[in-house]
């Protein structure tokens, strides 16, 4: 009877691993769908000049927004990833925008620090759409480093994209 119980936690044992494989594999995936493949490099460029967006007919608009202010010694560059694909870059506390198509849009920031954030949203044709990835740095004695993607407030998003840096870049 022992040897019974033994062979059933193991089962349930090794049940619990895959499990954590499984979810781990799913985390994968969301990241696949979201970021783009590793070793992309972009030339960036930052002005104070903004850019008028227009929303392209049938397309949506979507600003992304890296927000560094709480970040301490470090001006971070951060990747812009859109159903798997490296779309832009942005280097400190500025921000791009990209013209969707309309449907669910899987986005992802990324920084050499920080690692990445993930995030999806279903676009509208006309709609337009702010996201800010805070890079939030703390170098003191034990130090850490956090990245968050989270979707903005139109009337917080305008107001970042008119007082922050336009952020052009280039894969290279």
């Amino acid at each position: 009877m022992r040897v019974f119980w033994k062979w059933c936690g193991l089962v349930l044992a090794l049940g619990g691993l895959t499990s954590v494989g499984l979810a781990q594999s799913g985390e994968a995936n969301a990241a696949l769908k979201s970021c783009g493949p590793f070793g992309v490099n972009f030339r960036i460029k930052t002005a104070d000049t903004r850019p008028a967006a227009k929303i392209q007919p049938g397309t949506a608009l979507v600003y992304f927004i890296a927000d560094d202010h709480g970040t301490v010694l470090t001006t971070p560059t951060t990747l812009v990833g859109l159903d798997g694909q490296w779309v832009g870059a942005s280097h400190g506390s500025s921000w791009l925008y990209l013209q969707v198509p309309p449907r669910e849009h899987h986005l992802c920031a990324m920084t050499e620090d920080a690692g990445k954030a993930l995030a999806h949203f279903t676009a509208a044709a006309g709609g337009v759409y702010y996201f800010v990835a805070k890079d939030l740095t703390w170098e003191g004695y034990t130090g850490w480093t956090e990245l968050s993607l989270e979707p903005l407030d139109s009337d917080e998003g305008q107001y970042l994209v008119d007082t922050e840096a336009f952020s052009a870049s280039q894969k290279r």
